[in-house]
């Protein structure tokens, strides 16, 4: 504090810091799946076995488990590279913040929960083209950075300082303008999991579900006490006018 005024001290984050546990086996994890499918097959997304990527009629035939495996496939280079660097960038800050248990419980819920909104919306097409990618996590995860972290500065294309609150909100607000366009990203996904992130945090349940019990124990303890207190009230009024002169109540 200097003159005044507070100064938000931001994360730490960069290539000097050590990788947290969870983001280090996401990390793992997704590159060994991108070199074998797409370096040492040698093949595109779309050619990866057909029980992999998501499609929303795999996921009605059966294939539940593509709302897992489409997180830890991508279709090029770029889309890899820029992913895993959210990833390692924010996602540490996030997984150090919450603990690796919330955060692989978070990363994992508003992925799973972003395929299965894009898997409703594509129900009924003749023809489903499947998709692949961990974007629907990353920005659920971008969207908890700027959330514990608003007016931390992040340098955009690593010159332009921006607060992380605007920044997000800019890549949150492109991903509605191109809602719908048929230029092959999957931009429903990306909504999807910021909004179940959003709510995830709002209502604590990706950091457990104790402080929701807990919420209802108060809430069970208050209207216990509110009943308690109104009938002892009754009970004294009463008893107050037994007494004589009205002396109870004047005690």
């Amino acid at each position: 504090m200097r003159y005044g005024r507070t100064y938000e001290r931001g994360p730490m984050f960069g290539f000097g810091n050590p990788i947290p546990p969870g983001v280090r086996l996401l990390l793992v994890a997704n590159a060994a799946a991108f070199v074998f499918f797409n370096l040492l097959l040698g093949t595109s997304w779309g050619a990866n076995p057909a029980w992999l990527p998501l499609s929303s009629w795999g996921v009605l035939h059966g294939r539940v488990w593509q709302l897992v495996t489409y997180l830890f496939l991508h279709g090029s280079l770029a889309h890899f590279f820029f992913n895993m660097l959210y990833l390692f960038m924010f996602g540490g800050v996030v997984e150090r913040t919450w603990g690796t248990r919330a955060f692989l419980r978070y990363y994992f819920i508003t992925g799973i929960g972003a395929g299965i909104v894009w898997t409703l919306a594509h129900l009924g097409q003749p023809f489903p083209v499947p998709t692949v990618g961990a974007s629907g996590a990353i920005y659920a995860m971008l969207l908890a950075f700027a959330m514990l972290f608003p007016n931390s500065r992040v340098l955009l294309f690593f010159i332009l300082p921006v607060r992380a609150k605007y920044l997000v909100a800019v890549l949150i607000g492109l991903e509605i303008v191109y809602l719908g366009q048929a230029d092959g990203v999957a931009h429903l996904i990306h909504l999807a999991g910021a909004a179940i992130g959003y709510f995830l945090i709002k209502g604590k349940i990706a950091l457990g579900l104790r402080p929701l019990y807990d919420r209802y124990r108060r809430w069970r303890t208050r209207r216990r006490l509110s009943v308690i207190d109104y009938r002892e009230l009754m009970k004294l009024d009463d008893e107050n006018e037994d007494l004589p002169g009205g002396e109870g109540r004047r005690r």
